[in-house]
């Protein structure tokens, strides 16, 4: 739920938009604005940015009490996941969420974030699983404290400081470091931003919604260096375990501006994983994203990705990439459509490639 590729606009701090200063989550009123008279093209509504400003509101132009932010947010992806063989069409509802930010005072030192909506069970799952049928959750809830004017506490629920946050919850990047669209865990957060630095460091116990063998706890951090106006390099790292597995995953990551809008977004590493009942296995993954813009609210996006579980032995490597435009048309809609291919070499077999079509839509408010 984070775009990272706005670092193409200048924006290289996710705190300059988000209550969350990992990224993702809620806008604030500046992010509200800027989404409305920086990135959404004006297909509709008024020319002029005093009133695509004015507009940004949960309500429109009308005010809201100044210690009530809420928003509206939902996705849904359609998808043909075979072109060229037997097609197989699916409508998937992925985030139907209501969202309150409370501000406790006027300078925003204390603000609450309390997260509630609609999440569809997972294909595969049985209905005896009433963990994983559970429909109606929350994917974040915590207290934010602003100690001084580069720091920034966090206590609660909420996804794991690690990595480029993308809204490719499926990338091979986020689901193989458990930073998946539902790994929200329990923790402390705590953020250090004075440029050219920005350090995150986060503490959680799992998700304690979660039986106690499933729970995912440990430590994740990132690091990030502000090398110019549009550019950042960094570190970033995690250690996860529960009564089936430990896991250590880090990666390099990049976030480059180019031009007025457009970036490119890079990740590798590695991921150590050791199941209980098994040997260790040291994976590797690659994530990078060029995101083009060709108007205002329209970009061209390329994506691809790379993942093994094994880089020692022989094992199944995973790769796939695909096209796609990414467009704004006005503000509180986003309309994506792209096309993917992707490759599996076994030494073991041969498998022919897999093409996808997704077309995804979403609205906030």
């Amino acid at each position: 739920m984070a775009y990272s590729q706005f670092v193409g606009y200048g924006y290289t701090s996710c705190l300059t938009c988000h209550y969350n200063a990992a990224g993702n989550g809620p806008l604030n009123d500046y992010g509200r604005m800027l989404a409305a008279t920086e990135i959404a093209g004006r297909a509709l509504g008024p020319s002029s940015d005093e009133k695509l400003a004015a507009q940004s509101g949960f309500f429109g132009t009308a005010k809201l009490p100044v210690w009530w932010r809420p928003s509206i947010g939902y996705r849904g992806l359609y998808m043909n996941s075979s072109i060229w063989k037997t097609p197989i069409y699916k409508f998937i509802h992925m985030q139907a969420d209501f969202t309150n930010a409370i501000r406790f005072d006027e300078d925003e030192k204390l603000i609450s974030v309390v997260n509630f909506g609609y999440a569809p069970t997972p294909q595969g799952v049985s209905k005896t699983d009433a963990e994983a049928n559970r429909n109606w959750i929350s994917r974040e809830h915590y207290l934010r404290w602003t100690t001084s004017e580069s720091m920034q506490l966090y206590f609660g629920f909420m996804d794991k400081a690690y990595g480029i946050r993308v809204p490719d919850h499926e990338a091979y990047s986020r689901r193989y470091t458990y930073n998946g669209q539902n790994d929200q865990v329990h923790g402390m957060m705590l953020n250090y931003n004075k440029l050219p630095v920005e350090f995150t460091l986060h503490a959680f116990g799992g998700n304690l919604l979660q039986s106690a063998d499933t729970r995912q706890s440990g430590g994740s951090m990132i690091l990030e260096f502000e090398t110019s106006e549009k550019t950042r390099i960094g570190l970033t790292g995690q250690y996860l375990k529960n009564n089936y597995i430990d896991q250590v995953s880090t990666a390099l990551m990049t976030r480059l501006g180019i031009g007025h809008g457009s970036a490119i977004l890079m990740e590798s590493g590695f991921i150590k994983f050791k199941p209980k009942t098994m040997e260790v296995m040291t994976g590797f993954y690659g994530f990078i994203q060029s995101f083009m813009r060709l108007s205002r609210g329209f970009h061209f996006l390329t994506t691809a990705e790379y993942y093994t579980s094994d880089v020692v032995k022989e094992k199944t490597r995973n790769m796939r990439w695909g096209p796609g435009i990414q467009y704004f048309p006005f503000q509180r809609f986003e309309l994506r459509l792209e096309v993917w291919n992707q490759r599996s070499i076994d030494p073991e077999q041969v498998k022919t490639d897999d093409w996808s079509a997704l077309s995804q839509v979403h609205l906030w408010f």
